[in-house]
């Protein structure tokens, strides 16, 4: 018989922990659902993302479709005179131009712009979930706060209702004791100050719960009328293992850590964003086109290709070097005003 309520207890004490965890857990999610914040920092990391796709396809050939059409009012003439008798030959060109070309064209060597493009964009990947997961710490550990806070008035109201009842049953004793003149009238008046007492400390203890219960709704965009399940008890907290907070691994567990390793990155990339533009930038091609005029100066379109290598060095541009470097030099001082602030 002991054994049976002993496995009826654990069962149902099983059953209420179950209860408790997944009443927690639904709310968490709620406030999930509905924060905005969450969904800003979703949003974020998607467009981080496609950011990302278009970086790498940077590595990969390119096709351009190119088309014209040119008229000159006067077209060109070119008149020579023959050995033959003295006579003059005349060749004259095309007032009217047009034609269509595709090119395809691959980067061979960019300066490491490609590279240090795609490794921004990853970064910023990385960055935006790293914030993300940052506000959605922020937010859960919020979301418990007002959980348990609920959880607690509802648990004071109980304790301040039991305490109120109890007074009350001294009060009925004292008096009692007063109608059959055992103790003074003076011991009921001061149990009655405490009844008084009792019974405002229940309507605060009242106000209290409804008012967490009302910030729990809030936090969850749910109506002020609605009631939310929560807990009936505050479950009791286990006892965690020691950690060194001052280990490389748990430290660099927290987000905030990990986002200002990613700024790190960033600007690292950014630096070599840079000085690409000073670097030489190869590039081969394909272009294929169907113009006019044609082969022998005819007028009509024929087809033509060319295939290209293209080497590109700066070599001078007069004060853009030094303007540049003033412009990184204070886009990365407004960069750290606005992170410090």
């Amino acid at each position: 018989m002991i054994r049976e309520l002993l496995i009826i207890y654990l069962a149902a004490a099983s059953v209420n922990a179950f209860a408790q965890t997944d009443n927690r857990i639904q709310y968490r999610n709620m406030v999930l659902d509905y924060n905005q914040d969450v969904k800003s920092a979703e949003h974020s990391e998607a467009i981080s993302a496609e950011m990302k796709k278009a970086a790498k396809a940077d590595f990969f050939p390119k096709l351009y479709g190119n088309a014209n059409f040119n008229y000159t009012g006067n077209a060109p003439e070119l008149t020579i005179k023959s050995p033959i008798e003295g006579n003059e030959i005349t060749f004259q060109g095309e007032g009217i131009k047009y034609g269509a070309s595709l090119t395809l064209a691959q980067p061979v060597y960019s300066g490491g712009l490609i590279k240090a493009g795609y490794d921004k964009a990853n970064k910023q990947l990385e960055m935006s979930r790293n914030e993300s997961e940052r506000i959605t710490n922020n937010i859960l550990f919020d979301a418990d706060v007002h959980y348990w806070n609920t959880v607690a008035g509802q648990e004071m109201v109980v304790v301040a209702e039991e305490f109120r009842n109890s007074v009350a049953q001294i009060v009925d004793v004292v008096r009692n004791r007063v109608e059959v003149e055992y103790v003074d009238r003076n011991d009921l008046l001061m149990a009655e100050v405490r009844l008084n007492n009792a019974d405002y400390q229940l309507l605060q203890a009242r106000n209290n719960s409804e008012t967490s219960r009302l910030a729990l709704n809030s936090f969850a965009g749910v109506p002020f009328d609605s009631h939310i399940a929560v807990d009936s008890t505050i479950t009791a907290l286990k006892e965690a293992m020691p950690v060194d907070i001052a280990s490389d691994s748990v430290a660099m567990s927290r987000p905030e850590l990990r986002i200002a390793g990613n700024m790190i990155d960033i600007r690292h990339s950014e630096a070599k964003i840079a000085n690409s533009k000073y670097l030489p930038q190869v590039s081969v091609g394909l272009d294929g086109s169907y113009s006019s005029p044609g082969y022998d100066f005819r007028s009509g379109a024929d087809p033509n290709y060319a295939v290209y290598v293209k080497l590109s060095v700066p070599v001078f541009e007069w004060g853009k070097e030094e303007a540049q470097d003033v412009q990184e030099s204070l886009a990365w001082i407004s960069q750290q005003k606005t992170t410090a602030a």
